[in-house]
């Protein structure tokens, strides 16, 4: 290397035609650990830790937001058990109520329901789950229902509310409510698209939906 090497530039004093190349290795700074942690070095210092502690403590809230949202979520879109669900009962169908989207077609109230199939019927049920308090506009809530043994062939959904919601909380607007058969996978679809309200409607508060056939789920 020739004496005008610069930074930019290298001089190589050479006498043959190979191929070559220059590079500056620039060596990192060495650490101490002898007082690298010292209170000295930590206070000459404090910008940057002051910095990498905020960010680690903004780190954390996220991570604490993401959790609750998390369970949030589960408990809107998860499929949680019936509140008044019996640790006899080992036949499971999966429950989806649909609340339409019409202005005020949520509810505070509390509905109850009977299902019935060809082989049995599930007495009178209760809507909820113990930890939602009210159904919301346009929501899709999904539950798990156990009943003692299978229904057979579902064949309609008796299906009404205590009208107990406050204002505008006390009336449904129910759009449908699909059963799955845990156990086999067949689908059963109930079509109300009506309002449950005294104020709504024709003022009833209680529906019998019969099962949709093909043709009701194509027009609907």
């Amino acid at each position: 290397v020739g004496s005008d090497t610069t930074a930019l530039k290298t001089q190589c004093m050479c006498n043959h035609l190979t191929s070559f190349g220059g590079n500056f290795f620039v060596a990192p700074n060495t650490i101490n650990f002898a007082t690298v942690f010292t209170l000295d070095n930590f206070l000459g210092s404090l910008p940057v830790f002051s910095t990498i502690i905020v960010i680690f403590i903004i780190y954390i809230l996220i991570l604490v937001w993401a959790r609750h949202m998390d369970k949030a979520d589960v408990a809107r879109w998860g499929s949680i058990p019936l509140e008044d669900n019996l640790p006899t009962e080992t036949y499971y169908y999966q429950m989806t109520v649909y609340t339409g989207m019409r202005k005020n077609a949520g509810t505070a109230s509390k509905p109850s329901f009977i299902l019935s199939g060809d082989e049995a019927d599930t007495g009178v049920r209760h809507l909820t789950d113990g930890k939602r308090k009210e159904i919301s506009t346009g929501s899709i809530n999904n539950y798990v229902l156990s009943v003692e043994k299978c229904l057979g062939p579902l064949t309609f959904l008796r299906i009404w509310h205590d009208n107990s919601g406050k204002g505008s909380k006390k009336g449904w607007f129910l759009d449908q409510i699909e059963f799955t058969d845990v156990q086999t996978g067949e689908r059963f679809f109930f079509v109300c698209a009506q309002w449950m309200a005294v104020e709504e409607g024709d003022g009833q508060i209680e529906r019998v939906v019969p099962v949709a056939g093909k043709d009701d789920m194509t027009q609907f």
